[in-house]
């Protein structure tokens, strides 16, 4: 039996207008509190899927279901909605979810972080088709490095959930599904062009081969000048220049193969994957500088991984290896800091991963889970703490149980079911964790009304830079913990439409900040708390069979310090405390017009909230229409897509001047399928 994606996306966002209170008084008023379209009767760790029902195997792409029967949030983003929006890489796929807002340094070159639910970057895990992707020495990753092109869908966990995702998971996490789920024959290739000398191609596939082998492969190559113009005001005489050292060159490419025959208990797969990304690294515009004209940054990064599967009645064995090289060089000919020739710095990292399950079906209303997980990380570089002389390594040994149970599952009426986990690691060079969750799911009426809720006490384990950066590291810094809380409403009365309305929190200990121990040298110290807490809205579907489609979300959250300082109370930088977005689709006649906005309230780059100092909302319109001619087996498709329709001036990052409107005009091929 395999997932098919049956469930439509849901987002969110905030504001902080006279319009969003509208907009919250008619939800509230519809008694419909909002969305989340894919929570799930299903939570996977790494590898595969486990299901209460008579036991099979699963070596999906999924961690969560779209049947709504978990009480953790989550959201699933389709190819269709991807492609309706123009999103460009994955920062943009993911910018209309509900409670995640997306850091940017810049234009398509610059750096693009996310925040889930208020917590930092480095509290969200990224996993690739089901497997983390990422180690838990590294930090928030960069959105940029994943074109579009090559996702299928993205399913965003909203919430901390370490005992299931792995440490790091203080916010949540990413997983970005790249394969195709088509099981014909499917090529498809892409071209275009855009503002500001931006130039992408793409060429795709995938599908059976045979009735035993399937394959999927894609490459994408994206680049872009970088140089938009911007209003700078200098000295109090106001100009209009260039953003300069803006270039950005990424190559893409992956090779996926299954083996899957009919009527076997056995299941494996392979997968490869990598990029090459050289870009420019502009610095913060201020008054009579130009920084940073000539740094670049280049990283290079190979990801495989190979799993498989077997059955046995009830039982299902899975075991899943994983293994990732990056090379990450910085150099700036210009920076004095380095010497007379500058600084060029290099890092190589590598990350080995393996992993054994049994899941255990003791009948029709429970599953049972194991994991034993071993993970090798080590890091190599030139700007190192001398103690540790060029490398450092980290190892792992973890261990993961976890049940579900239906404790009764009336048809058309109540039902209730309880998940649970518990994770144990042990590191080399950390203090062991323990990290359990719970969460559930109770349908006291009928199945399309439910009510959820989930519980978890987090962890994310401090990166290596953190440790052992030159100027920077502490080697003694101790883990960050936090306990995540959340509960909602969830409301389907068709698959096709949904509400939801959740109440979440998050309280941080021991968070790593950045403390000054000079005038010119900072050092990273154990002395941060943070509270997080808010509520998601959100509404998604469509109507008029399949002619309207969209979704609209808002996000009200404060996320506050709360380490007892003279800042006690107040936001932390760039904590935006209302998200309001939306995306409205009119498809007929194989012609869509597509429109989206984003709204996002004020931020205080200054852990002191001064008035002065705060960078204001901004309001960003896109607009997008679309094509398709069909030929027999060919379908081709024109799309252009128009974004910041009214030109926008604003700065998500305070002297990172973002483009203003940009053009992007695309056309594609697809055979098959």
């Amino acid at each position: 039996m395999r997932d098919s994606y049956r469930v439509t996306q849901r987002r969110k966002g905030a504001k902080g207008q006279p319009g969003v209170q509208f907009v919250l008084f008619i939800l509230l008023l519809a008694g419909q509190p909002v969305v989340a379209l894919s929570q799930a009767d299903t939570v996977g760790v790494d590898t595969v899927e486990s299901r209460v029902m008579p036991p099979v195997t699963v070596i999906g792409s999924r961690l969560l279901s779209g049947e709504g029967n978990v009480g953790q949030a989550s959201s699933l983003i389709l190819r269709e909605q991807i492609e309706a929006t123009g999103a460009r890489d994955l920062a943009d796929a993911v910018t209309f979810s509900p409670g995640l807002y997306v850091k940017r340094y810049g234009g398509l070159g610059g750096l693009r972080t996310l925040s889930l639910r208020g917590t930092a970057s480095e509290g969200t895990t990224l996993l690739i088709d089901g497997v983390r992707y990422r180690s838990s020495a590294e930090g928030g990753f960069d959105l940029g490095n994943i074109p579009a092109d090559v996702v299928e869908g993205v399913e965003i966990i909203r919430g901390g959930d370490a005992a299931v995702l792995g440490g790091n998971s203080l916010g949540g996490g990413i997983n970005v599904i790249t394969n195709s789920r088509s099981r014909k024959p499917r090529l498809r290739g892409t071209l275009a062009a855009g503002s500001f000398g931006e130039a992408s191609v793409g060429i795709g596939g995938g599908g059976l081969i045979d009735n035993h082998h399937s394959i999927d492969a894609s490459f994408s190559l994206t680049e872009s000048e970088g140089d938009y113009p911007f209003s700078f005001n200098e000295f109090g005489e106001t100009t209009v220049i260039s953003r300069e050292n803006g270039q950005f060159s990424n190559l893409f490419g992956r090779l996926g193969w299954k083996f899957l025959p009919e009527e076997s208990p056995w299941e494996v797969g392979a997968a490869l994957q990598g990029y090459w990304t050289s870009r420019g690294v502009p610095g913060a515009v201020v008054q009579g500088s130009r920084e940073r004209l000539r740094a670049r940054l280049e990283e290079g990064d190979l990801f495989g991984m190979v799993r498989g599967a077997r059955s046995f009645d009830r039982v299902t064995l899975t075991a899943a290896a994983t293994g990732r090289l990056n090379r990450l060089r910085y150099s700036d000919p210009d920076d004095r800091a380095g010497g007379v020739n500058g600084v060029d710095n290099r890092y190589d990292l590598g990350n080995v991963n393996v992993i054994g399950r049994l899941l255990w079906f003791p009948d029709d209303q429970m599953s049972v889970g194991a994991n034993v997980e071993l993970e090798y990380i080590q890091l190599q570089g030139d700007n190192l703490d001398p103690a540790v002389a060029d490398g450092v390594e980290r190892q792992r040994v973890g261990g993961l149980v976890r049940g579900s149970r239906v404790f009764f599952n009336r048809v058309g009426g109540e039902s209730l079911r309880l998940d649970a986990a518990l994770r144990y690691d042990l590191f080399t060079d950390l203090d062991p964790e323990l990290a359990p969750s719970i969460g559930l799911l109770w349908k006291p009426f009928s199945h399309s009304l439910g009510l959820r809720g989930h519980a978890a006490i987090n962890y994310r384990a401090p990166t290596f830079s953190e440790q052992y950066y030159l100027n920077f590291g502490n080697a003694n810094l101790k883990t960050e913990h936090s306990r995540s809380l959340s509960g909602g409403v969830v409301y389907q009365p068709v698959d096709e439409f949904t509400v939801e309305s959740t109440l979440f929190t998050i309280d941080t200990r021991d968070r790593i900040i950045a403390v000054p121990r000079s005038p010119v040298s900072w050092s990273a110290q154990n002395i941060g708390s943070v509270l997080s807490r808010g509520v998601e809205f959100g509404v998604a579907g469509t109507l008029f069979q399949n002619l309207l489609s969209g979704s609209l979300s808002y996000t009200l959250m404060k996320t506050e310090d709360r380490s007892g300082g003279i800042t006690d109370g107040h936001l932390i930088p760039y904590a935006p405390q209302e998200l309001f977005n939306g995306t409205v689709t009119l498809s007929k006649w194989n012609f869509s017009l597509t429109g989206s906005w984003e709204y996002v309230s004020h931020r205080h780059p200054l852990s002191f909230n001064t008035p002065e100092s705060a960078l204001p909302h901004y309001v960003l319109v896109d607009v997008g229409i679309a094509k398709e001619i069909r030929f027999g087996r060919l379908e081709f498709t024109g799309r252009l897509n128009l974004s910041n329709l009214f030109d926008e001036e604003y700065q998500v990052v305070r002297n990172y001047p973002m483009p203003g409107r940009s053009l992007r005009v695309e056309a594609s091929v697809v055979w098959g399928g």
